[in-house]
């Protein structure tokens, strides 16, 4: 998530995936939600399909993005959640129910896991 600065607005969820650190079939969004850093849970799903990225907020689809090819993680790296600390250095961030799936959901069980609870 952006915090403060120029290149981003402000609460901007963005998410990116790339085979390797030459960035080969990278692909990255943005969320067309901002504001998102409200002191509020939200709920994001990221949706890897073949050389397609999807972000949902909040049950909404707000970016999709194709890379060149199909982004091969298999590598060796480690899988990363989180976020550059260039403009954030003392900030705490917060996870609550971290899923992660092997296969792409129907668009019946994304409907199933959407929420947006303030606890």
């Amino acid at each position: 998530m952006t915090g403060n600065h120029e290149s981003v607005p402000k609460g901007t969820i963005v998410v990116e995936i790339d085979q390797d650190t030459n960035g080969k079939n990278y692909i990255a969004v943005k969320s067309a939600k901002t504001n998102l850093n409200d002191g509020k849970w939200h709920h994001i799903i990221v949706i890897r399909e073949g050389p397609t990225l999807r972000l949902y907020v909040d049950s909404e689809l707000t970016a999709v993005g194709e890379g060149a090819g199909i982004a091969n993680v298999v590598n060796g790296k480690d899988f990363v959640i989180g976020r550059s600390y260039y403009d954030f250095p003392d900030i705490e961030i917060k996870y609550k129910d971290v899923r992660i799936y092997s296969g792409v959901l129907a668009d019946e069980e994304l409907a199933g896991l959407s929420h947006n609870k303030e606890d």
